[in-house]
């Protein structure tokens, strides 16, 4: 007699490898060989693929996404949950896709924000570097990697923030009016809306026509979009209640949309349009979120 069967093989097995027209018939043909082949070799290819999961949480792409689903959908608002789940997808993980979280080191980090400034976005790099020292923190407490210490300890922001106490006066209020109907879709109204509300530009930026009500003149931002985390309603001016009828109304929740399945984003590209076309002194700032 030969050797006996390994233990998996003494009842039929299934072994899911994907999903149809993702993964075509050709390649379902050589996945399946594949795991016969191991079968024939005596390994279980249902026990491979686990470890494999398993191993992929050590990536970085791997614990990213654990980070989200078990820390900051855990913990954190709807706002903080979108900010660094698209600054981790945005800057992390292209960078550091297939490699052990545990490989990581400081230089790589300063590297990283170093590709973000000279992208043009020297804010957002910090914005980065605090989206990554909070990954990696809890990469820590979780054992993930097997080191005491994050390879964000120590960094500093790269960017000095000021806080701005300075606002247009009307003339320059005017000149970025005028650049605004020269900018056009979407940024330039958004521009103007920001003007006449003197709201947040994430507030302006992901306006929805559910918060609007153009009979009453009332916009009303529900709690999870204000920062702090309480219900505001704004009364909207003529003016606001004119650009409002004036935008396009696309498909879909938002105002300012190009798709309307998402909101305008790509705010660092408008504000070098911007900058361009205006004197240096009254330069749209780069806004909060």
């Amino acid at each position: 007699m030969g050797d006996p069967l390994p233990p998996w093989t003494a009842y039929p097995q299934t072994h899911a490898r994907g999903a149809y027209p993702a993964l075509d018939l050709k390649s379902a043909r050589e996945l399946a060989a594949r795991a016969l082949r191991a079968v024939a070799e005596g390994r279980d290819p249902g026990h491979e693929k686990a470890q494999f999961r398993i191993a992929r949480l050590d990536t970085v792409e791997g614990a990213v996404a654990q980070f989200i689903e078990r820390h900051c959908k855990q913990a954190n608002r709807p706002r903080t949950i979108e900010s660094t789940e698209r600054l981790l997808r945005l800057h992390v993980v292209p960078q550091w896709r297939g490699r052990p979280v545990d490989s990581i080191t400081r230089r790589d980090v300063l590297d990283m924000l170093d590709r973000v400034i000279d992208g043009g976005a020297p804010i957002a790099a910090n914005r980065a570097l605090t989206a990554t020292k909070t990954f990696f923190n809890w990469c820590v407490g979780r054992d993930i990697i097997s080191i005491s210490a994050s390879p964000c300890a120590g960094v500093k922001p790269p960017t000095a923030e000021h806080a701005r106490d300075r606002v247009l006066n009307d003339n320059e209020l005017s000149l970025v009016w005028r650049v605004a109907d020269e900018i056009g879709w979407p940024f330039g109204p958004m521009v103007k809306m920001l003007i006449v509300t003197g709201a947040r530009r994430d507030e302006v930026a992901k306006m929805q026509w559910s918060e609007i009500d153009l009979k009453s003149r009332l916009w009303t931002l529900p709690r999870e979009r204000v920062k702090n985390d309480r219900p505001h309603s704004l009364p909207l001016s003529p003016l606001a209640i004119s650009i409002l009828k004036s935008v396009p109304r696309i498909a879909g929740p938002f105002v300012f949309t190009t798709n309307g399945e998402t909101a305008s984003s790509g705010f660092s590209v408008a504000k070098r349009r911007f900058d361009k076309r205006l004197p240096t002194d009254c330069r749209v700032g780069h806004g909060t979120t």
